[in-house]
């Protein structure tokens, strides 16, 4: 469909990612795609620390009227900024490790009502669950191929810097992308990296379980004395 700006678009509505393992100190960053690609999409380290930068620094930039991590940490309050990571989040979670209050908002409606350039990003939340600190994310409007991977590394730092101030291990990163897209200007791209993530590789002849294996479990199917059996084996390798 087209776009506020007059180009075309592809989107998906309300796609939900989780990210569970990944290092926020140490990206994992270790493919063949070309290097073209992986500038376009933010696999480098340039814009992961960027990205950084942007979530965990209450600064804005000279000339930038504001990133994520100023309206989180200086939110414009009627009584002067807000510091939304110490003074709600992690407040709310030393009071109460199950509080479901651990909540930061970007938007100000005063000053984005008529905004050309409204946070994308536009809550979190923190949720503890079995002694781990989850962080879920909404983003109104999400360029899923040119910021997803660098916006998710953002968040996961943000993540483990409020887990360790409140001594809990970190868990996982749900990010919602309300309106999830690739611009047109990013079609022939993102072709190309299809090719190159699936079309122009050789087939796998064997099963790794490690690698390929569904984490919720699996089928196992078998035939043996002309039958056919199948049955679920769990995580654990259990029947």
């Amino acid at each position: 469909k087209g776009t506020q700006y007059g180009t075309q678009q592809r989107e998906l509505i309300g796609v939900t990612w989780v990210v569970e393992h990944e290092d926020p100190d140490h990206p994992f960053m270790e493919t063949d795609l070309p290097e073209s690609l992986k500038q376009t999409i933010g696999l480098n380290d340039a814009s992961i620390n960027h990205y950084r930068s942007v979530f965990l620094s209450p600064d804005s930039p000279e000339g930038v009227k504001y990133t994520y991590g100023n309206r989180l940490m200086r939110y414009p309050g009627k009584d002067g900024p807000i510091n939304q990571i110490e003074e709600v989040i992690i407040k709310e979670l030393k009071d109460s490790i199950d509080t479901r209050r651990g909540i930061g908002i970007t938007v100000v409606p005063e000053i984005d009502k008529d905004s050309k350039e409204p946070p994308c990003i536009t809550q979190i939340q923190v949720l503890q669950t079995n002694k781990k600190l989850h962080m879920l994310v909404t983003v109104r409007s999400h360029d899923i191929f040119k910021a997803a991977i660098p916006n998710a590394f953002g968040l996961r730092a943000l993540q483990q810097s409020i887990a360790r101030q409140v001594e809990i291990e970190m868990g996982s990163l749900q990010i919602t992308s309300q309106s999830a897209h690739i611009y047109e200007a990013e079609w022939g791209d993102a072709k190309k990296l299809v090719q190159c993530v699936i079309w122009e590789r050789d087939p796998v002849m064997s099963f790794d379980p490690m690698v390929q294996a569904d984490p919720r479990g699996l089928f196992v199917i078998s035939a043996k004395e002309g039958k056919v059996g199948a049955y679920f084996m769990t995580p654990s390798g259990d029947d």
